[in-house]
């Protein structure tokens, strides 16, 4: 009697944690390397330029962490500050590029970072992937509703020489803890928008961002020439003040992981995604360096970062 003739294993599925390292072995010794584990995907003949992607990770990649870099090197020391931007962009590059690349190797054109997990590291490394990534939305949530109702609070608050609206009296008799109020107030202008079934509109809006960043480069630019550099700025705690906050800052700014395999499978050259990779986090740091260090060296209007 003929033996039963055993499945082929590379029919096993790529997500399944017991047939992730077999598929590679056994796939690759019965009938040659799959072409979806051994080679580059092909060039797309349509899709978004290199420009394009460089410009959507840019973009997506600063958000709004770009306002708080005056305040990280400002405690950090902004040469100490300069120093960890540094190391965290090479460190979050590396590690992302590595993402990419297996990742463009799943076969399912759906498959996130958390499916990457799950076809090396099993369910764990799924299950770990998924709560990581949650938690690094739902802080960054937590910590932009806090700015944003802080934010609110200041412009009503403050003066009009500040650049308020000067209503302290009115706004602060309103509830004995205004900033309560402001925050309550935040959460209801953007809960609507968190509500909306399709993100095209607010993906459309995305732009606008870069479009702030020239206005905020052009404001320090000028401040910076005519207050002229910090009496301060040289002195030894305004180099370098170990902070582990600025790093988890620093760390979590560069942050986009997730989202990368995603960005990615719209490139028309798959063969430069690594380029494409790379020169974006370079204006990501650009942009935070400058931030960071021209509002230490020279504080816009005086003010400290």
């Amino acid at each position: 009697m003929p033996e039963p003739q055993q499945p082929d294993a590379r029919s096993a599925p790529l997500l399944d944690p017991e047939n992730a390292v077999r598929c590679d072995t056994e796939g690759e010794a019965a009938s040659g390397p799959s072409p979806q584990a051994s080679e580059a995907p092909p060039p797309a003949t349509k899709g978004s330029g290199s420009a394009a992607l460089v410009f959507v990770l840019w973009n997506t990649m600063m958000g709004s962490t770009l306002l708080v870099m005056p305040s990280c090197f400002r405690e950090s020391g902004w040469l100490l500050g300069l120093v960890l931007a540094v190391l965290c962009a090479g460190v979050s590059q590396y590690t992302c590029g590595v993402v990419l690349l297996h990742g463009m190797r799943l076969p399912d054109p759906q498959a996130e970072v958390a499916d990457l997990a799950h076809a090396y590291l099993g369910r764990y490394g799924w299950g770990a992937t998924l709560f990581a990534s949650v938690g690094v939305c739902f802080g960054a949530a937590c910590a932009m509703h806090g700015y944003l109702a802080t934010s609110l609070n200041d412009l009503l608050v403050d003066s009009r020489e500040q650049g308020g609206l000067g209503l302290a009296s009115a706004w602060t008799s309103l509830s004995p803890n205004p900033k309560g109020v402001a925050a309550a107030l935040v959460l209801a202008l953007l809960l609507p928008l968190c509500s909306l079934r399709s993100m095209a509109l607010l993906a459309r809006l995305n732009g606008v961002g870069i479009a702030c960043l020239f206005l905020i480069l052009a404001f320090i630019g000028a401040s910076a020439v005519a207050n002229g550099l910090a009496p301060e700025a040289l002195a030894p705690a305004s180099l370098a003040q170990p902070s582990l906050k600025v790093l988890g800052t620093l760390a979590l700014s560069f942050f986009i992981h997730s989202i990368a395999i995603t960005i990615f499978r719209a490139a028309a050259t798959p063969a430069h995604n690594a380029r494409n990779l790379g020169a974006a986090y370079a204006l990501v740091l650009l942009t935070y360096v400058s931030v960071g260090v021209s509002a230490n060296l020279c504080p816009p209007l005086g003010d400290p970062a």
